[in-house]
């Protein structure tokens, strides 16, 4: 249920991550407590305060809704050999059900050179600029990601 999920405020964590930060400034972060917690216990967790705009999370969601509701033989396409890389379709666990969801994973640029533009010419072999763009629009939520990660391990 999602009133289960632990909340976390961004607003309430260290905007930034200086190489030498000192930990002892942190200790007292009852959000960081509860970010860790949440990290280690659950594995999830709702963000607020983030600072993305309400338009911004509903465009993204959309783009992923016309992707994923592709033809399973169009989004095919875009599967790579490296693992877990571009579409990963759901897999069924030993009971023959779905374990884990389809996903779409864009490696980093090491892995895959250019992979948001391979990846979206084998969905979209015509183009689909509203795709890339969102994705690069995105980054941000990388950012957060790896903010976070290293918030969690602190």
């Amino acid at each position: 249920m999602a009133s289960d999920l632990p909340v976390i405020d961004l607003s309430l964590l260290p905007s930034t991550f200086a190489e030498k930060q000192n930990l002892s400034d942190l200790e007292g972060n009852n959000e960081l407590k509860k970010l860790r917690e949440a990290c280690q216990e659950l594995g999830f967790f709702r963000i607020i305060n983030h600072g993305m705009e309400a338009a911004f999370i509903q465009k993204t969601d959309s783009i992923a809704r016309d992707m994923f509701s592709l033809a399973e033989e169009e989004k095919s396409r875009a599967i790579f050999p490296i693992f877990n890389t571009g579409y990963c379709p759901a897999d069924a666990g030993a009971d023959g059900k779905a374990s884990l969801p389809e996903s779409l994973v864009f490696p980093g640029e090491n892995a895959l050179p250019n992979s948001v533009h391979q990846i979206s010419a084998r969905l979209w072999p015509h183009g689909n600029n509203n795709f890339q763009n969102q994705y690069y629009g995105t980054c941000e939520l990388h950012h957060y990601k790896f903010g976070l990660h290293k918030l969690s391990s602190i």
